[in-house]
């Protein structure tokens, strides 16, 4: 199996969508999704962790470019802000 196709699988069952679905967001608006597995910048992120950061923030990007990923802690209600 492809990475870009377990990318997806993994993405669409943390999501609760179809693996259709999130193909289809990855085509129109890929900055909308999390980043997949390998590097970016100059550290590694991993999918699971970067999915879940990535929902925690309430769906918005959790990594820049440079630096580190700007995490929510947990018992901050990121949908009521």
């Amino acid at each position: 199996m492809s990475p870009t196709l377990m990318y997806t699988q993994q993405l669409a069952e943390k999501l609760g969508k179809t693996t259709e679905a999130v193909r289809m967001l990855r085509c129109r608006d890929p900055q909308s999704l999390p980043p997949p597995n390998g590097r970016i910048g100059r550290r590694d992120y991993w999918l699971s962790d970067s999915v879940d950061d990535w929902l925690r923030n309430g769906g918005k990007r959790a990594y820049k470019r440079r630096g580190r990923p700007r995490l929510v802690p947990e018992h901050i209600n990121v949908t009521s802000v």
